[in-house]
């Protein structure tokens, strides 16, 4: 069985440079993990309010702590790459998902709210 982790992935594509792809693997992840909490924050708040959410929930720095603490810290802290495969798997689901939800929108003026729909 092969370990499936970033250095040996980079070990295998740069022998001399594996701690370097790695540092560089490392803050590009910090820099995509920072810009989905901002995302995060910055739409969640309104959508759980366009919801009729009130109070602590629609709180953006709330938000963003319980989010990474319950969900994102977790995953940053495996060991390996192939314990990530079912989160993948799901976030490919959602990908599917929302494709799906904008072509429905692109095709059907009706589904749009309040007649919202410039032609």
């Amino acid at each position: 069985k092969r370990d499936a982790t970033f250095y040996n992935v980079a070990s295998k594509a740069m022998t001399k440079g594996a701690l370097v792809i790695d540092v560089a693997v490392a803050v590009k992840c910090f820099g995509v993990a920072t810009s989905y909490l901002i995302v995060i924050g910055d739409l969640l708040p309104e959508a759980l309010k366009a919801m009729g959410a009130r109070g602590l929930v629609t709180n953006r720095e709330f938000l963003i702590t319980i989010l990474m603490a319950a969900i994102i810290a977790p995953l940053c802290c495996l060991r390996k790459l192939d314990a990530l495969r079912f989160t993948s798997a799901l976030s490919l689901l959602f990908v599917i998902f929302v494709t799906s939800v904008v072509l429905a929108y692109a095709v059907s003026p009706s589904l749009h709210v309040d007649g919202e729909y410039d032609e």
